[in-house]
């Protein structure tokens, strides 16, 4: 059998479901696109809120979906579907309460059921909800597995994205965990391929990908995988195949090819701060005050370098969250009592490179930054994994597109 793991975009649902065909035992999940999503919970807040514009944005959602639907059968389930969650939503008005909009979301998994069935035929549709078991906010692998196998046998449709939490309200996840579904559902039923869909333009040149490579490279932000849904099909040897927009790739435990690296990913829009000052040296403590501060305001850290004299630490954020980022190091260093602290800001773009076969080969960083050198790119800041399998590289931003076409050469 083969998981397939789909996004239904909510323009032209057809262009995605008619790119494969489902055997008698496979199982199809899907997730709504963020674009689709994203109206539904717009309307349904609207609604909630009283907002004047209510009517509107739920009458133009309406009229989409309806125009997306080919037939009878199909629009009449979204009618229904459309009926009943604006009953829900006027009994919601009643007694408001946060989980209101998440409940509500599950209308807009029930519209795009209707669409999948209309493409594959008939199938057993099987909520996410029915088989994902979360414990707080973790997903239980184990359990899930479990309940895999007692609620999904033969050719079966899962809209994915909402679980049941431990609290027994009904959650609502990122449209990315229906591949995390897949690879639950493919790991229970041992199948033989997990098939992920993605929006992604797929960059990888070749069109076999080994387990170690595709790894780093998700890792990295490259590929358009789940971390999770990856690592969960690696520990079970399940082939993936990864088809985007205009190819697609098969991960498997093939040998990696002979280059020196798999890719190079990048992300921009960061901002690169530096502590620096002599109050850090030997100060027991210090780092870990600073990122605590960091994460008690929510901010993700996407790269650090420290330096072994100490003397300051270097991390990227957001460039959205580089505000709060200053402000919660200040909160820390404004009471250190000599050599005070300053916090020195940059726009940047880091620019990671990535690779099983860079493990144990000699001179690979020289040659990265030979590369960059002698095009007159300057590297602000770098780190290394230990594992050996990725550099990430910062440079200031308008560098980095030329950074990043060099290194794939």
């Amino acid at each position: 059998m083969t998981v397939h793991s789909i996004i239904i975009d909510g323009s032209t649902p057809e262009g995605v479901l008619q790119k494969f065909e489902m055997g008698e035992n496979d199982v199809l999940v899907f997730t709504p696109g963020e674009v689709l999503a994203a109206d539904f919970r717009g309307a349904i807040e609207a609604k909630l809120s009283r907002s004047p514009e209510a009517v509107s944005r739920m009458t133009a959602l309406k009229m989409r979906m309806d125009s997306l639907a080919t037939s009878d059968r199909c629009k009449s389930e979204v009618f229904e579907q459309f009926r009943a969650l604006e009953t829900y939503l006027d009994t919601a008005l009643l007694h408001r309460s946060d989980r209101a909009v998440e409940y509500a979301m599950r209308y807009c998994y029930g519209i795009c059921t209707a669409f999948v069935k209309e493409f594959v035929g008939d199938a057993a549709v099987v909520p996410g909800s029915a088989i994902l078991i979360a414990e707080g906010s973790s997903i239980d692998l184990a359990a899930s597995i479990v309940s895999v196998r007692e609620h999904i046998s033969g050719k079966s449709i899962v809209p994915a994205g909402q679980y049941v939490a431990s609290d027994g309200y009904v959650r609502s996840i990122g449209s990315s965990v229906g591949q995390l579904f897949a690879s639950v559902i493919g790991t229970a039923l041992k199948a033989e391929l997990i098939a992920i869909h993605t929006e992604e333009f797929i960059e990888f040149k070749e069109d076999r990908m080994n387990y170690g490579d595709a790894m780093a490279l998700c890792s990295a932000g490259h590929l358009g995988l789940y971390p999770s849904a990856l690592a969960l099909a690696v520990e079970n040897s399940i082939p993936i195949d990864l088809i985007g927009d205009n190819r697609s790739v098969r991960i498997d435990n093939s040998p990696a090819p002979d280059r020196k690296w798999a890719g190079v990913s990048r992300e921009d829009n960061l901002t690169l701060l530096t502590v620096t000052g002599y109050s850090l040296q030997g100060n027991v403590g210090i780092s870990s005050a600073i990122f605590s501060s960091l994460a008690e305001r929510g901010i993700n850290i996407r790269f650090i370098a420290q330096p072994s004299s100490e003397f300051s630490i270097s991390f990227a954020v957001r460039s959205a969250d580089a505000d709060k980022a200053a402000a919660a190091v200040e909160s820390v260093t404004a009471g250190l009592w000599f050599g005070l602290a300053t916090v020195l800001r940059l726009e940047v773009s880091i620019v990671t490179v990535i690779g099983v076969n860079m493990v144990h080969r000699k001179g690979i960083s020289g040659e990265i930054f030979s590369v960059l050198g002698d095009a007159g790119i300057n590297v602000v800041s770098y780190a290394q994994g230990g594992d050996e399998k990725s550099i990430s590289i910062v440079v200031e931003s308008s560098a980095a597109p030329e950074a990043v076409n060099l290194l794939r050469r």
